[in-house]
């Protein structure tokens, strides 16, 4: 008896197949659980320290998710760009979803021709007050006023769609497109580049041999941190932070770019074009035609972060419109052309001693693109006045 008992205790324990597979599911299911959840709570510690420390961002609800445009900005609205130091920097947007300044949040001016301008942050006059932004020195320069769409974060393929809409319903003079080089690479990602999280936006794909404009692959979940920047740093204030806002966040955004990968991989969403060249013949190719049709200027800007100069691509020196190149001047006139001098001279700059809190073009930059795109319509306009005199016979 004592020994059948032995051998009983000894007996290895048997699982089916079915149970084995069960248990290795479950097993990998909690580990990669348990670590997905360290990650976003690790994600949410560097958020949360980003909005404590650096506070760069917006406060009030100014945009919103957009199905064309991956998000866009709420007409009549009004909100603030913070900083890491000094008052926040308000903004306001007039009932058509432009940038405005303060005066013209409940009366849009309308004297003189109207001057549409396209792009990213640099249109948009990220860090300056909209009247101190190139867009609104041009009105005094051409005489007109100003219809200013750049938004942050915009790239290529956003212009072209606003352009669809914006150049036959309000029929500008004159068009200012912007051209930067991360304009080209934001619309040939599904992402554009966001303070937390990402924003899905459009992007040029391929169908049947010829570019189109994809819609973004999901929605932006537009959550706002704002509430945060201001609150004492805490281990309660970091759990609220994680828990209602960071945490689903983090969740919806990898939700959404794991969906659009499979999706991608079996064929059934588009992925970006690869040809930069393609690209730019597509998206400038038809603003030009956009502009044709309504009889409206199109004038390209050339803009650089930094002080490596930007190479113009091929297309557009061909495409025989004005092409104004401020960030040429801007680095010509440096003392040294350097990071630093460039960087002292054209960023952001505030407190005592001055502290750099945006890289983004300052009054100063946004003088001399002005300037710059005034001198190339004016120069146009006096050989399309040339070449509409008649020919002195007499000679």
């Amino acid at each position: 008896m004592e020994t059948m008992k032995q051998a009983s205790r000894r007996a290895p324990l048997v699982l089916s197949r079915r149970k084995k597979v069960a248990f290795a599911l479950v097993a990998t299911t909690f580990f990669a659980t348990f670590a997905y959840a360290a990650w976003c709570i690790g994600w949410s510690w560097s958020a949360y320290r980003y909005v404590k420390d650096q506070k760069r961002g917006w406060r009030g609800n100014v945009h919103q998710a957009d199905a064309l445009l991956g998000y866009t900005s709420i007409p009549g609205s009004v909100g603030q760009q913070t900083f890491a130091i000094g008052p926040d920097l308000p903004i306001h947007y007039d009932e058509h979803g432009f940038r405005v300044p303060p005066e013209r949040a409940t009366s849009s001016s309308a004297a003189g021709p109207a001057i549409l301008t396209l792009g990213c942050s640099f249109t948009f006059g990220d860090s300056c007050p909209a009247e101190e932004t190139f867009a609104y020195r041009l009105e005094e320069q051409l005489q007109g006023h100003v219809l200013n769409a750049g938004k942050c974060s915009y790239g290529l393929a956003q212009m072209v769609l606003l352009a669809r809409d914006l150049i036959p319903r309000h029929k500008p003079e004159i068009v200012v497109a912007q051209y930067s080089p991360w304009l080209l690479d934001r619309s040939m990602s599904c992402y554009l580049p966001a303070y937390y999280g990402v924003i899905p936006g459009p992007y040029f794909a391929e169908s049947d041999g010829e570019l189109h404009i994809a819609p973004p692959v999901f929605a932006w979940d537009a959550r706002d941190f704002g509430n945060y920047r201001e609150t004492p740093k805490s281990l309660k204030d970091f759990c609220a932070f994680a828990a209602g806002s960071s945490i689903p966040l983090r969740i919806h955004d990898d939700l959404g770019r794991t969906a659009t990968l499979v999706r991608q991989i079996l064929g059934v969403t588009p992925v970006p074009c690869r040809d930069r060249d393609r690209v730019v013949a597509a998206g400038y190719g038809e603003l030009l035609s956009l502009c044709q049709a309504a009889r409206a200027q199109l004038v390209i800007v050339v803009l650089g972060s930094d002080c490596e100069r930007v190479e113009l691509p091929a297309y557009l020196a061909e495409m025989g419109v004005p092409v104004a190149r401020p960030h040429d001047k801007l680095i010509d006139d440096l003392p040294q052309p350097d990071e630093e001098s460039y960087r002292r001279a054209y960023a952001n700059w505030r407190g005592d001693p001055p502290r750099m809190v945006d890289t983004h073009p300052n009054a100063t930059a946004h003088a001399v693109i002005a300037q710059a795109i005034a001198d190339a319509v004016h120069s146009t306009s006096a050989v399309q006045s040339a070449a509409r005199e008649p020919a002195d016979t007499t000679r």
